[in-house]
Formats: C-alpha cells, sequence, structure tokens
C-alpha cells in the first residue's frame, strides 16, 4: 500500500514538472532585425486580429467632428402638413427679435425642429431661454455638435 501511495505521488509531481516547461519555441517566429534602422522602419507587432478590430472601432469612434459639443436651444417642432410653412413664419418672428442668434431648421422624420444658437455650455442657453420664455414658452435645451466659430 505503501509502495502504490508513492508511485502515485511521483506520477502526479512528474506531471506538474512537465506542465512547467516552456511551451513556446526558443527561436522567435519572426527573425530579429539585424540593425536598427531596420527595426524602425519596419516594426514587429505580433497581435490577434481582435486587436485590429478593436484598432479599426476606436479610430471609427473619434473620427473628427464638424463641431464641439454643446447646446442649442429647440424653440418649435411640427410634424403637421404645413409644418415647413409654420416654421419658416416662426424663424421670421425670431428673427426680427433676436438677429444675431443663428437658427438651424432641421427635418427628423416626421418632425420639423426649429434650434437657435450655439452654445458652449448650459447655461449660456438658459439665459436665452429666459429672455425668450414670453415668445416662446415650450422651448426647451438640446445637446448638440455645434459650430465652434459662432
Amino acid at each position: 500500500m505503501r509502495s502504490l501511495f508513492c508511485l502515485f505521488f511521483l506520477l502526479t509531481v512528474s506531471s506538474f514538472v512537465a506542465k512547467a516547461q516552456n511551451p513556446y519555441p526558443e527561436k522567435p517566429i519572426v527573425p530579429a532585425p539585424t540593425n536598427l534602422k531596420e527595426l524602425m522602419e519596419k516594426p514587429i507587432f505580433n497581435h490577434s486580429n481582435l486587436v485590429d478590430s478593436l484598432i479599426v472601432w476606436h479610430a471609427q469612434e473619434n473620427k473628427p467632428q464638424k463641431g464641439v459639443h454643446g447646446y442649442r436651444l429647440q424653440i418649435y417642432f411640427s410634424s403637421g402638413t404645413d409644418a415647413r410653412s409654420e416654421i419658416q413664419k416662426i424663424k421670421a418672428r425670431f428673427l426680427r427679435a433676436k438677429p444675431d442668434v443663428s437658427t438651424y431648421t432641421t427635418y427628423s422624420a416626421p418632425d420639423f425642429k426649429l434650434r437657435v444658437g450655439d452654445f458652449r455650455t448650459k447655461s449660456e442657453a438658459l439665459k436665452l431661454k429666459k429672455t425668450l420664455s414670453s415668445m416662446f414658452p415650450d422651448s426647451f435645451i438640446v445637446p448638440e455638435i455645434i459650430d465652434p466659430n459662432y
């Protein structure tokens, strides 16, 4: 019984020792460059395809934008049959009151939206909202990509 236990113990220890050996080859898969100039011109990267897909995803997510994150004041939206003409009337009324503030008319199915201003902070948009509250009581602040050169 004692010899059977010793044999079992030796086999268990030898299997752990066998697994502890390095499974990777001693020679590199790609030959090492012979000089520094060769290394600088063509660096060697060994990585999986997952890394390549993450690099592509990162580049797409961080494409240069045509503006900066900011805020606008949405003063009107409608989806009616005469929404376009109604937006033009409200835009003219707004420009008579505030000719120095830029206006943006957009169509996002099924709504036409009239947004005004280019504000970097919410507090700047809130100031205009307060001054226009009597004219446009249903206006609200929306986050949007704005023109940085306003």
